[in-house]
């Protein structure tokens, strides 16, 4: 499925996607710029060369997941699940499922590349890797107003990278982990919740978010920060029962 600029497709709960794939990006379903894509259905087993192997949306365009469920896709390089672009936005809510997705670079279940917003409210990322940083989730964007990837009432869940962030890891850019955000049992060679992977990454953990039962086989058993980036940790968050390989069973800054 495709939605061309300033076009819109809207796709009931009835809708299945299943076994597609791209050359480039968007095995599922592809928003080009301006387009939007409004989708609660399911996408099961579609891979794209380049990214976002369930969907993804180009500069400018809008994809809203609700109540949708994305599975088994793959991408060789970000996204496995779904994949922003710069300038992109992305809304995932309602109780969408993203699971046992991969990626080859970053990314396994979601990944932002570029200036934009990504936002995951009530939503579930779970058994989802990467070869590179951020099993769950990964953002190489912006730390601008109103640009960013952000997480509320949502859990990331079992998944691992081969590098740093097992949950969720920033290459440049800010993750938000707002309301009632879980990051639990995932696993990475460092930072086995949450990293900071690359120089102007940033993190911000706030109101009753929970790092917990994370296990690098290095540093940083919760959160670990690889560069020249910054966490910031405030408003009732814990950060408990990670263990860590080497040091930092909490918290690592290297």
């Amino acid at each position: 499925i495709g939605a061309s600029t300033s076009g819109s497709i809207l796709a009931p709960s009835s809708t299945r996607i299943e076994s597609c794939s791209a050359s480039s990006t968007g095995g599922g379903l592809f928003a080009a710029a301006g387009g939007s894509v409004a989708f609660n259905g399911t996408i099961t087993a579609c891979s794209a060369a380049v990214g976002g192997g369930g969907a993804a949306s180009g500069s400018s365009a809008l994809i809203e997941l609700v109540s949708a469920t994305v599975v088994s896709c793959s991408a060789g390089g970000h996204g496995g699940g779904l994949y922003a672009d710069s300038g992109a936005s992305i809304s995932v809510a309602a109780a969408t499922n993203i699971s046992a997705c991969s990626a080859g670079l970053g990314g396994g279940g979601v990944a932002q590349n570029g200036p934009g917003l990504v936002s995951l409210s009530h939503s579930l990322v779970t058994h989802c890797s990467s070869n590179g940083a951020g099993g769950g989730l990964w953002a190489n964007a912006s730390t601008e107003a109103g640009q960013r990837m952000e997480l509320v009432s949502s859990t990331v869940t079992h998944s691992s990278a081969a590098v740093a962030g097992g949950g969720l890891a920033a290459a440049s850019g800010l993750i938000v982990l707002g309301t009632d955000v879980v990051v639990a049992h995932c696993s990475a060679a460092s930072g086995g919740c949450l990293a900071v992977a690359a120089a102007g990454g940033m993190l911000e953990l706030r109101d009753n978010a929970l790092v917990t039962n994370c296990s690098p086989t290095a540093d940083g058993g919760g959160i670990a920060v690889l560069a020249a980036g910054a966490v910031l940790v405030t408003d009732s968050v814990a950060i408990e029962t990670n263990t860590a390989g080497q040091d930092g069973g909490g918290l690592c800054a290297i």
